[in-house]
């Protein structure tokens, strides 16, 4: 008898949704009958609502109460429900004993998904999906296929593995050879490799245009635990300084001015300048003290300050230099003809610089500008032609770096100053100074040529900096 009931109210439920059955299996028939591999028709679906061979318990989605009982739907088996179908309905458990219980629960789509139409054609036209389902697409790329890459690919794999099969024994190109050259030289002058990190040492070596990394380093050893006041001796040796005090006659020389730094352990360079003061005011009222040690210090102090650590210090400022310049150097070492003596000190500390002769002179009077004009007078003779004539000689032999430090030095001097001449009555003496006019033809004339010295293109903003000023 429950069983009987059961089939009752089943049949009932079917003869009370028998229209809507019937229009969803005609919709189902229409899509599956464009698919290629599928096709349902109109008299397959009437059969399959007497043949009940399967059971598909849906939703009913005009219903909003969840207390209407479950309604079944019936196919064919073998018959595939296609992805357009999504929005109306979703299948459920086969029953094959033709009975469903009362109590089975509705079948969700999170849980149950109907089988995907293969079909690509058919499915591009559907109207989008409703319930969040992904649709699997299928596209043809073979088009963008590059034979062409895929041959140049394969030569390149095989040159690769002939180079690496080659018999010929592997050897350093030109350009390795020069960097070995360089890092050999760089690890020569420091003092301990392992304070040197990787990054550096490429920066160093891959650095081949302005050899930024290459000056005059004085400071080359460890210092010591403090400064020894009084000799020069051990004055120089506890700040680390790389001088003979029993060479009669030092010099520096181009290849002096061409070395890598040592990374060593130094001083602060405040700290160093106090003591150094000390020390050589010590030097020149010592009761034993000879022009002889009196010109060694002052050379000292010319070394120390032409350092480039020194010289790019924060506590080194032209106004510093100065002040203990006139009231060390020249009270306590420098008697009766200060200029001169410095002079001749000069000459033979420069005695044997060649292309960084200017180099170093402009350095020197960045930090003592009131050395520039006796430098001047010395070296030219106070005569503009001289300027000129070295001017037409450094630009023939291509000493470009040499000749941008050179017009460096000339300009602000008195022989080419940049305020305008008393007798010249003109606002800009110096845009109307023959000698920089010819300067400036023969360098944009150069920049014209050439492009790939650097020097040139400085000299170029320079001349074009010291057209504007107007003091």
């Amino acid at each position: 008898m429950p069983y009987r009931n059961q089939l009752y109210d089943i049949e009932r439920h079917i003869k009370l949704y028998q229209g809507t059955l019937t229009t969803l299996i005609l919709s189902l028939t229409q899509l599956t009958m464009s698919s290629d591999q599928e096709s349902f028709h109109s008299a397959t679906g009437e059969k399959s609502l007497t043949s009940l061979n399967n059971y598909a318990i849906v939703s009913d989605s005009q219903e909003s109460s969840g207390d209407e009982p479950s309604k079944i739907i019936t196919f064919n088996e073998g018959t595939e429900l296609s992805d357009s179908t999504e929005d109306d309905n979703d299948d459920g458990d086969t029953n094959d004993d033709h009975s469903v219980s009362e109590e089975q629960e509705l079948v969700h789509p999170g849980t149950k998904r109907p089988k995907l139409d293969r079909n690509t054609k058919s499915r591009m036209s559907d109207p989008p999906n409703q319930k969040g389902f992904i649709q699997v697409q299928e596209s043809d790329l073979s088009g963008f296929y590059g034979k062409e890459l895929s041959m140049n690919m394969d030569k390149l794999n095989s040159m690769q593995s002939l180079i690496h099969k080659s018999p010929l024994p592997k050897q350093d190109s030109e350009i390795q050879k020069q960097f070995n050259a360089k890092k050999d030289a760089l690890f020569k002058e420091v003092i301990d490799s392992r304070t040197v990190k990787q990054n550096l040492v490429d920066a160093i070596i891959h650095e081949n245009i302005t050899n930024k990394f290459q000056d005059w380093h004085f400071i080359r050893r460890n210092c010591s635990d403090s400064i020894e006041l009084g000799l020069l001796t051990p004055l120089m040796a506890s700040i680390g300084c790389e001088m003979e005090s029993s060479d009669p006659v030092f010099t520096i020389t181009d290849a002096d001015v061409e070395r890598y730094d040592s990374y060593c352990r130094m001083f602060p360079v405040g700290y160093m300048l106090d003591h150094i003061c000390t020390s050589l005011r010590r030097i020149a009222t010592h009761g034993l003290a000879t022009t002889a040690s009196k010109t060694k210090a002052a050379k000292f102090f010319v070394c120390f300050i032409l350092d480039r650590k020194v010289y790019e210090s924060i506590d080194m400022n032209p106004l510093k230099c100065t002040s203990i310049y006139r009231d060390v150097v020249v009270k306590y070492l420098l008697e009766n003809d200060p200029t001169g003596n410095m002079i001749n000190i000069l000459d033979e500390l420069f005695i044997n610089l060649d292309k960084n002769l200017y180099f170093m002179i402009n350095r020197l009077t960045t930090l003592i500008p009131e050395l520039k004009n006796p430098l001047m007078a010395h070296y030219f003779k106070n005569d503009i032609n001289n300027v000129i004539a070295k001017f037409n000689t450094l630009m023939d032999d291509g000493m470009y770096e040499s000749l941008l430090y050179f017009i460096m030095l000339i300009y602000g001097s008195y022989l080419l100053p940049f305020e305008k001449s008393d007798k010249d009555d003109e606002k800009d003496g110096l845009e109307n100074n023959p000698t920089h006019k010819y300067f400036k033809e023969c360098v944009y004339d150069m920049s014209t040529n050439t492009t790939s010295d650097v020097e040139i293109s400085l000299m170029k903003v320079l001349l074009n900096l010291y057209s504007k000023v107007n003091t």
